[in-house]
């Protein structure tokens, strides 16, 4: 199937559109911020972020959106505030870090690593000249690393499931990062094996 016409944009307009997607995100007004959220949520209809690790990424939004709503009201309530009000004072910052969590999505789906580090990398050189394709290497790798992550930890849980065990919840979430953390330990040396033999970690090449 072709791309997305947003899809298709340089690398340079996309990451300064999430840029300031970002910059949205945090001084929005509270009023406008549910028709913002039905902005980034439209994004949904483009292909590329109807993939399995970006609605997985939805998904550890929402429950970090949900822990720090929960504090948030349990503070208010320790400084003795009523319950409704406690509430209604939670709902702008869950608003915004699920705003966030939408660009974050968005930045994964609608543009690869490498047009987000060679975008960055033209950001950066004029600034930092030689040494700009360090810090463009480091958002490229992040950017590859997010979905891979998450696609590993599912994998990772799935296999947990299939075999039936029975642990307890430390003990569970304890096996899932180690196991994951190992396996990404390992697709690291890999990486970097893969990026020296390229010729990848020298300025020239960005």
């Amino acid at each position: 199937m072709p791309e997305s016409r947003i899809r298709r944009l340089d690398g340079r307009i996309t990451l300064l559109l999430l840029l300031a997607a970002c910059f949205v995100c945090q001084y929005i007004p509270v009023t406008y911020l549910p028709l913002w959220l039905a902005c980034l949520g439209s994004l949904f209809f483009l292909r590329e972020m109807r993939r399995v690790e970006i609605t997985a990424m939805l998904r550890g939004g929402l429950y970090f959106m949900a822990f720090w709503m929960v504090m948030t009201v349990g503070s208010d309530l320790l400084a003795g505030k009523p319950f409704a009000t406690a509430i209604l004072a939670s709902l702008p910052l869950g608003g915004r870090l699920l705003a966030l969590t939408l660009v974050g999505m968005a930045f994964v789906g609608l543009a690869t690593p490498m047009e987000t580090g060679r975008a960055a990398a033209w950001f950066l050189r004029p600034v930092l000249r030689s040494h700009a394709w360090k810090p463009a290497l480091c958002i490229a790798m992040t950017a590859w690393f997010l979905p891979v992550m998450l696609r590993l930890t599912g994998q990772v849980r799935a296999g947990m499931r299939a075999r039936g065990l029975r642990l307890s919840w430390g003990r569970r979430l304890t096996l899932l990062v180690g196991t994951s953390l190992r396996i990404l330990e390992s697709m690291a040396v890999e990486l970097a094996v893969g990026l020296a033999s390229r010729r990848l970690d020298d300025w020239r090449s960005w």
